[in-house]
């Protein structure tokens, strides 16, 4: 009877553990966040977004820093820009729970001649991932990386890769129609931050007064001038599907 007990209690605890340790990715950047909800979807493994989710991104390195290190969960692996964006460092905190959490940087490949993304000169703070390039390099990247830490769901995480590369070059696509058929020949950005999208249009760049259009964070006040409000992904979203189609229908808007 009593190894009867034993083996219950033995089954029962392996259940609970099975339980807290279900495979996981956490992240304190909402484009990575929303990266890794596309990419697993299909999966088993669970995102999570660490700080609280009405905190925009410029506020989220000093939430860090203040970050009780007993409060971080313990996870499978980090997908952080910490690369491109330092004072979103995660790594090093995560790693002082578990020295078996995997790091995996979307914006530079953590291997000998790895890919990376395309950066201004001397620019740590622009929206790098508005440019379609870099968002499928970020993509690629992360599905490479999350399939080599998962690989019996690396085949979802292929298809998953896929869709989202389609739903990127459907966008561009599609920006790149409007543009044309609007006649749309001169830009310029209300934020310097915004640059890798407008240079990622392959148009002039101008005066904001000169300008076809006006690529702004906000609704700007104009009588004769086109406006494309732009999202720049700074808080949490759910996914890139949706808000790759919410950018274009914002451009939609500014020109039909």
């Amino acid at each position: 009877m009593k190894c009867v007990k034993h083996l219950c209690v033995g089954v029962l605890l392996c259940g609970v553990a099975a339980v807290c340790q279900s495979a996981s990715v956490v992240t304190v950047a909402p484009i990575t966040f929303a990266l890794s909800q596309s990419l697993l979807q299909s999966t088993d493994i669970e995102t999570l977004y660490l700080p609280p989710e009405r905190l925009p991104m410029n506020r989220i390195a000093g939430w860090l820093a203040r970050a009780d290190q007993a409060s971080l969960p313990v996870a499978d692996a980090v997908l952080t820009i910490e690369s491109v964006v330092p004072t979103l460092s995660l790594y090093p905190l995560l790693r002082q729970s578990s020295i078996r959490t995997i790091p995996i940087d979307a914006a530079y490949e953590l291997s000998p001649g790895g890919a990376k993304v395309s950066l201004r000169p001397e620019t740590d703070e622009d929206f790098f991932w508005l440019d379609s390039n870099n968002l499928t390099v970020m993509v690629n990247i992360s599905a490479r990386d999350l399939s080599r830490v998962w690989p019996e769901s690396a085949a979802n995480i292929e298809e998953q890769r896929r869709k989202l590369q389609r739903e990127i070059q459907k966008m561009t696509f599609a920006v790149d129609q409007l543009l044309l058929e609007q006649d749309i020949s001169t830009l310029a950005v209300t934020d310097e931050r915004l640059l890798p999208l407008a240079m990622s249009l392959s148009l002039p760049l101008v005066a904001a007064d000169q300008a076809d259009l006006l690529l702004s964070l906000s609704q700007q006040e104009s009588d004769h001038q086109k406006i494309w409000v732009v999202d720049p992904l700074i808080r949490k979203t759910d996914g890139l599907e949706g808000w790759l189609k919410d950018q274009q229908a914002s451009l939609e808007k500014a020109l039909l």
